[in-house]
């Protein structure tokens, strides 16, 4: 059976809407990705599009546990993400299980727009956009994100898409799914969220200065990147 036609079963789509879904570019844990083209109606609620993570392997390791786990109980749990516009939403996951396919998998919200990888590599931003970018990467989803006691280390500019509206979106929640589990589990503990604030704050300057570098490529990075920290550490 073709990924495409598992995907279109896992949500809920007439067989002869396979060919419609849009194949989106997978990730390295992954062997398909698709979603619904808008207007397409599908199990998962009306009026908005998502799209079917279909992971690698038949789901037996602790990691794609995790994974189902956080895409389908966990991130519903916290308010912090259920209630942010500006975060992707997990709907729903599980493993599909029919004529001798499996395939774990998760139900994502779908947010059409440009990866900030592909706006950087292009280079063709001006200094205020990247600046209202950054604004909206920092009040929007890191600091309501952290305020509310979960943490994340990855700041690569693939995993933030910047939205038809101006906004900026976190498209790659996995990574906060260790530090989903602590906070509800074990509140008290902070060892996961203590090693991916270390990380996430080491690794932020990097993003901040590709971004402005992206708008003034006549500056050298290096100094860029210092001031960035210097900037960060004055704000605590």
């Amino acid at each position: 059976m073709k990924l495409r036609d598992i995907a279109a079963e896992i949500l809920g789509l007439e067989p002869s809407r396979a060919d419609s879904l849009i194949e989106l570019r997978r990730g390295a844990r992954t062997i398909g990705l698709f979603a619904t083209p808008p207007g397409v109606g599908h199990a998962f609620g009306e009026g908005r599009q998502v799209l079917v993570k279909i992971y690698k392997g038949d789901g037996s390791t602790s990691g794609n546990e995790q994974y189902r786990t956080y895409h389908g109980g966990h991130f519903q749990k916290v308010p912090a993400l259920m209630g942010n516009p500006y975060i992707q939403k997990s709907l729903a996951a599980g493993i599909y299980r029919r004529g001798g396919s499996v395939h774990p998998y998760a139900v994502l919200e779908y947010i059409p727009g440009t990866e900030l990888a592909d706006l950087i590599e292009a280079a063709k931003m001006d200094f205020p956009t990247v600046c209202r970018i950054i604004e909206k990467i920092l009040f929007e989803i890191w600091i309501p994100i952290w305020d509310a006691g979960l943490r994340f280390k990855d700041c690569h500019p693939g995993n933030f898409i910047l939205g038809a509206d101006g906004h900026v979106y976190m498209i790659d929640t996995e990574q906060i799914r260790k530090d989903a589990a602590e906070l509800l589990l074990t509140p008290t503990i902070w060892k996961q969220r203590d090693r991916h604030e270390a990380l996430g704050i080491q690794r932020l300057p990097g993003l901040l200065t590709r971004l402005i570098c992206a708008a003034r490529p006549e500056c050298k990075e290096g100094a860029v990147d210092r001031e960035v920290r210097r900037l960060l550490g004055e704000a605590g």
